[in-house]
This record gives structure tokens, C-alpha cells and sequence, in this order.
């Protein structure tokens, strides 16, 4: 599990579908286990994380042109797309837990109205629906994900409405870990009230087990010779010319 909301819920049904636990907390300068947690090689997944390597659930730009080295262990569509800088407005803008609830079918008609303006306003979903980016959101929300019924409720509703739930939640509080357990500032009571399910961090108490170095890099529009650096753990475009990225602190 990562530190924010898409990366919680994601975890959250994650389990009700597979039965998947968390086991590990991962932000760009640390990641650390539950006390005492074993498991067995190549069985961790990673939720959304741009992992280098290993299983997992993404949503971020992670190549620097269609013939970038990629995750090929990464459901990411933005990697599936083969979306780097050289066509970085064709991206997928919309939450990893929204790829999650597509991929398996889950059905979302059992959500209330607030709940799924909640689902779109993770990871800012709803945003391309009020920029000139209104034809790509549509395209990916109701041709890939298969969700007509989230952009109808952008159709129904403003801008300024998913900003309001946004603040009433706090739904962009990062997860912290306070010594040893998780923390956040998110309305997670409430949101378990809209949901009708419980959405809550583990109780467990982690160990650190490695820190990172977290840097961004600006690549400018005239390189195009540029490779990603081997030893990075995880990668992620943030911006049409600059990336983040983490390596293991010595």
C-alpha cells in the first residue's frame, strides 16, 4: 500500500475480490512491513505504486517515449497505451482504484450518488471533464473502463462539487506512519458511513525496512536520448518533462 486514498480503497476491495491483505507501506523515501510479516518470493503486489519491477496496480505516466523501457508486471493502462512525453495529453488521468473496479466487474450500482462523485474525485478523476480534456476522460471512462454512469455525473454536476466533497472528506490527506502505525487526516469514519463498508488503515504496527532517496528530475524537450536511471525502485512522470523516482539509501 501506498500513502493516499486510491491506494487504501484499493487495497480495501482488493481484499473483498482476492482476498488480498496489506503487508507493506511504501512512500518514495521509506517502506516498512507489518511486525513479524513473512511471505514468499514474488507474491507481494504492489497498489498503486510505479514499481520498476514486480506486480502491481498503477496509474502513472512511467516511460520517457514509446521505446522506453516499461514494467511489464505493471496493469497500468497508461503502460498498456504505451503513454510517455511524446503523448503525454493522451493519458489516463483517472485513479488506479477505478482500473481495479473495471478490471474485475465490480459493480458500482450498489454505491450511492455521493459515493461514486466520491470514486471520481480520487485522484482528481472528474478534473479532464472541465478542462479541454473532456474527450480523452470520456474515452477512458466509458470505452475502457466501461463506466458511462461517472460521466454522467460530471454532466449532472460542476466542478465545484466534487471540490466540496474533496474538503468534507479531506479525501487528499496523505497516510502517514507515526511511530510504528499508519495514520491520516481522511474522513475514513464518515466515508465507511457513505460506502456502507469499512474503510480503515491497519492496526498493525510496521518495521522499517529500507529508506529511500526520493529525487525529481527535469529532462528538457530537446533530450530524447535520456534512460531511466537502472537502480530506481519505483518512476513516475509527474509532469509532461519531469519525473520522480526513488533509489535504495545505501
Amino acid at each position: 500500500m501506498s500513502n493516499d486514498l486510491d491506494s487504501l480503497l484499493s487495497c480495501i476491495f482488493l481484499k473483498q475480490i482476492k482476498g488480498y491483505e496489506i503487508s507493506h507501506f511504501y512512500k518514495f523515501d521509506t517502506i516498512g512491513k507489518i511486525q513479524g510479516h513473512k511471505h514468499t518470493a514474488g507474491s507481494l503486489i504492489g497498489v498503486d505504486i510505479s514499481l520498476t519491477k514486480g506486480k502491481t496496480w498503477d496509474n502513472h505516466v512511467a516511460m520517457l517515449s514509446k521505446d522506453d523501457k516499461f514494467n511489464i508486471n505493471s496493469a497500468n493502462l497508461n503502460i498498456v497505451n504505451r503513454i510517455s512525453r511524446d503523448n503525454y495529453t493522451s493519458k489516463y488521468c483517472g485513479s488506479t482504484v477505478l482500473q481495479i473496479l473495471s478490471y474485475y466487474d465490480y459493480d458500482i450500482s450498489q454505491f450511492s450518488e455521493e459515493a461514486l462523485m466520491i470514486l471520481m474525485c480520487i485522484d482528481s478523476s472528474y478534473l479532464p471533464f472541465y478542462t479541454s480534456f473532456k474527450d480523452t476522460g470520456t474515452y477512458y471512462m466509458e470505452e475502457i473502463l466501461e463506466f458511462p454512469q461517472l460521466v454522467e455525473l460530471t454532466e449532472k454536476y460542476s466542478k465545484n462539487d466534487f471540490d466540496l466533497l474533496n474538503i468534507k472528506y479531506n479525501l487528499k490527506a496523505p497516510i502517514t506512519i507515526k511511530k510504528g502505525f499508519l495514520h491520516t487526516n481522511i474522513n475514513l469514519a464518515e466515508l465507511s458511513e457513505v460506502f456502507l463498508m469499512p474503510i480503515n488503515l491497519p492496526t498493525d504496527s510496521f518495521e522499517l525496512l529500507a529508506n529511500f532517496n526520493e529525487q525529481t528530475q527535469y529532462i528538457p524537450k530537446s533530450n530524447h536520448n535520456f534512460t531511466q536511471p537502472l537502480d530506481a525502485f519505483s518512476i513516475a512522470f509527474t509532469y509532461k518533462n519531469s519525473f520522480v523516482y526513488s533509489t535504495v539509501k545505501n
